[in-house]
């Protein structure tokens, strides 16, 4: 990401056709699985990078790699992920950890997010039957869907469409007011959605 961010910076300070027509002031990252976990962490390492999205990518509870230690990042972050699973025997066994680790482990996530100095947000989208690559367009590939399941795929990304737009929108705009109105009706607007907002995401 900061190596994509280097060369559309030189592209916009050139003489080509992209010379001085990107906006590099207002800048945020985000992604799926182990790209969610990229865009939550490279705020972390380079400060244009105003804001991150982790779109259901959990790494041993947690939503971006710790590479400040206790540190979070003053730039905000939001976490939008699927319900947590309680583990089988065959998880536990595959990680070598009892289940009061994973327990623990997973409790990293809230202490965590409390860790972003500039605020964060994390969605849970509880809808039965979602999954992982739900959060991609990886399930329209498969053509032998039925409408429900398609319609219910369709739904999760029309949900993480109107939060990521609403984060960046506040983030790198300064307009917080479609965020504050989603969190404040979650539950309701989407029945299966709740949110939890950690520190002061927008102004007060």
């Amino acid at each position: 990401m900061i190596f994509a961010l280097d060369h559309l910076t030189a592209l916009d300070g050139g003489d080509g056709l992209f010379s001085r027509r990107l906006d590099l002031a207002r800048v945020g990252a985000f992604g799926h699985s182990f790209g969610g976990q990229a865009a939550g962490t490279v705020r972390l390492l380079d400060p244009r990078f105003r804001g991150g999205i982790n779109l259901d990518g959990n790494e041993k509870g947690t939503g971006f790699e710790s590479v400040l230690g206790s540190d979070g990042g003053k730039q905000p972050f939001m976490w939008i992920e699927s319900p947590y699973q309680p583990p089988t025997e065959r998880d536990l066994q595959k990680a070598g950890i009892t289940e009061a680790r994973w327990k623990d482990m997973y409790a990293d996530g809230d202490r965590q997010m409390r860790s972003v100095h500039g605020g964060g947000l994390r969605i849970t989208i509880a809808r039965l039957g979602i999954d992982h690559m739900d959060f991609s367009d990886n399930p329209f590939w498969e053509s032998a869907a039925t409408p429900e399941v398609r319609a219910g795929k369709l739904r999760t990304l029309a949900i993480t469409r109107a939060y990521a737009l609403a984060f960046f929108e506040g983030c790198l705009k300064g307009q917080w007011g479609d965020l504050q109105r989603l969190v404040a009706e979650a539950g309701e607007s989407y029945p299966d959605v709740s949110a939890r907002r950690f520190g002061a995401l927008w102004p007060q």
